[in-house]
């Protein structure tokens, strides 16, 4: 058996060079290396916009204006009787409000199980590509309640909740 020794010459060297590209740590440290700052403001964006999202929609449900507003508006309903009327009892019901609050987080948590997949088949760059679509579909959906009702809300923050769970990859990747 050979002996090794656990504080050789070559493991001094590198941890010295390590120490040497750290450079400072704390506060100050966010001054001397802007593009650590930068990155880590970036990083720190996507938990911000996700709590933003909740804030903001959780708000909207107590609107009055939101529980009486009429889906869709009357000159639709003229023409088409079988669409929904109202928000009805989603905005009454707690169970149904906390649907429309949570579903988001539930489109989040599928995202999870794929946007790895995703990203490993694409690449990173085509992935956030397929992301901004998905995005901008779950966005559509939304809209689609001045027409629909409250269920394309559903759907709408469900596809949504999926596709902003694969934009934190940049998050990821940003902090690898």
């Amino acid at each position: 058996m050979v002996a090794v020794r656990s504080g050789s010459i070559v493991d001094g060297a590198a941890f010295a060079r390590r120490q040497a590209l750290t450079g400072a740590s704390g506060p100050l440290a966010l001054v001397k290396n802007i593009k650590v700052f930068g990155i880590a403001s970036f990083a720190c964006l996507g938990g911000f916009i996700y709590g933003y999202n909740q804030g903001v929609f959780s708000g909207i449900l107590t609107m009055t204006s939101f529980g009486k507003r009429e889906f869709p508006p009357p000159q639709v309903r003229a023409v088409r009787a079988d669409v929904h009327t109202g928000m009805g009892d989603s905005v009454t019901n707690t169970s149904k409000k906390g649907w429309l609050t949570s579903i988001f987080e539930l489109g989040a948590w599928f995202g999870c199980l794929y946007s790895g997949f995703l990203a490993e088949i694409l690449s990173r760059k085509y992935a956030i590509l397929v992301n901004v679509v998905v995005f901008v579909i779950g966005v559509v959906v939304q809209c689609l309640a001045v027409v629909r009702g409250p269920s394309c809300i559903l759907g709408g923050r469900f596809i949504t909740g999926t596709s902003f769970r694969l934009s934190l990859h940049i998050r990821h990747w940003l902090t690898a």
